[in-house]
């Protein structure tokens, strides 16, 4: 029932943002507020829990892409800077922009995320510079221009209905190809 609780709250955070109620899920589910209150005592700890399971399917894929075999070093690479799990893909940046505002634990949770979760791109990211695929570049940077990309794209493309995978994908081009033509 957990499993089908968060599943339908994602699909009201995608309609309607982290302001849905815990009576509207009830509704979508057809069950009573108070089975929701069995399983999660808060609307506060459902959303963490999303959040904590969000991370922790972007873990599974990212070891998942610098396992598989078929892959380059740069394709992986570029595959985990936007590795976002494929069903949550279609998750707009808003999202992000509420949960800073109406959740900012949870937001500060994804945000020590993305500040230290970097151990796989790392590695992979000096094994492209030792092996000469990449240019001898500091890596410690490229992730803070990486980081604050993110961080200042998402507030400002919300806007133009781009989805996080969408808005991942544009900053990895422009990061990894740059902008010539």
């Amino acid at each position: 029932m957990e499993n089908r609780i968060m599943e339908e709250a994602i699909k009201l955070l995608k309609l309607k943002g982290v302001k849905f109620t815990m009576n509207e899920l009830a509704t979508e589910l057809s069950v009573s507020k108070r089975t929701l209150y069995e399983h999660f005592p808060s609307k506060n700890h459902l959303i963490n829990k999303i959040v904590d399971c969000f991370l922790a399917e972007i873990k599974v894929k990212e070891e998942k892409i610098a396992l598989d075999t078929t892959l380059s070093l740069i394709e992986k690479i570029k595959l985990l800077l936007v590795c976002v799990p494929a069903e949550r893909e279609a998750m707009d940046a808003r999202l992000l922009l509420e949960l800073k505002k109406y959740h900012y634990d949870q937001w500060e949770k994804v945000q020590l995320f993305l500040k230290e979760e970097w151990n796989i791109i790392t590695h992979l990211l000096e094994q492209a510079k030792d092996e000469g695929i990449l240019k001898d570049i500091s890596i410690p940077l490229f992730i803070e221009i990486y980081i604050g990309a993110f961080n200042n794209a998402y507030t400002s493309l919300s806007e133009h209905n781009l989805t996080l995978g969408e808005l991942l994908q544009q900053i990895v081009e422009i990061l990894m190809n740059g902008i010539k033509a």
